[in-house]
């Protein structure tokens, strides 16, 4: 019988290890901090629409 249990809760398709680099980890920090606000950047925006407001304020300013 338990052998039957472990095939049934074996995954069925193995995927790799998820390999994040220091350039994904960054980002992923900058959006979360735009996201909480601890950037003056679109801070007089709508919380929801934070992130959007911020990448087109970056985008005019560059």
């Amino acid at each position: 019988m338990s052998t039957s249990l472990e095939t049934q809760y074996r995954p069925s398709v193995l995927h790799p290890p998820v390999s994040l680099t220091l350039c994904d980890l960054t980002v992923a920090t900058f959006v979360q901090n735009i996201r909480r606000g601890h950037y003056e950047i679109a801070v007089d925006t709508d919380p929801h629409l934070r992130l959007a407001a911020a990448f087109a304020e970056l985008a005019r300013a560059v």
